[in-house]
């Protein structure tokens, strides 16, 4: 059983003792007091008041800034992966690409006989009759 005692420690404030009854039932002493709360019965001061509803807002924003930023920072990070999964999709589709162009290159390779240019006029590889020398 918990029991409080209100004490008047000076004019203007009170101590809240709460005490561990539970030995009271047995005619034993209170082995311990739990823990003591002061209350200050006199009004606050408007500037106190002020000044702790600044702090609290001021704290409230803080952590809602806080909480909001790291909201952005982990939406950017997954725009980073969905850009890094389409790169790796693009480059899979062109690597698709390239080796079915270059097994069509075989496979038309094997059909058609292609013999390299006897035409060696050119040491650029520029064959074009239209240009002269």
């Amino acid at each position: 059983m918990i029991n409080d005692k209100a004490v008047r420690v000076l004019p203007s404030v009170t101590a809240v003792i709460i005490a561990d009854e539970s030995r009271a039932g047995l005619g034993l002493k209170p082995s311990r007091t739990l823990f003591a709360v002061w209350v200050k019965e006199d009004k606050m001061s408007r500037a106190s008041k002020l000044t702790l509803a600044a702090t609290g807002l001021g704290t409230a924003g803080i952590v809602y800034f806080v909480h909001w930023s790291q909201e952005q920072e982990r939406a950017n990070m997954h725009k980073g992966v969905e850009r890094d999964m389409e790169k790796q999709r693009v480059r899979h589709e062109r690597q698709a690409d390239f080796e079915m162009q270059k097994r069509l290159e075989e496979e038309y390779l094997k059909l058609q006989k292609v013999s390299p240019s006897v035409d060696a006029s050119s040491p650029g590889g520029d064959n074009n009759p239209a240009k002269g020398t």
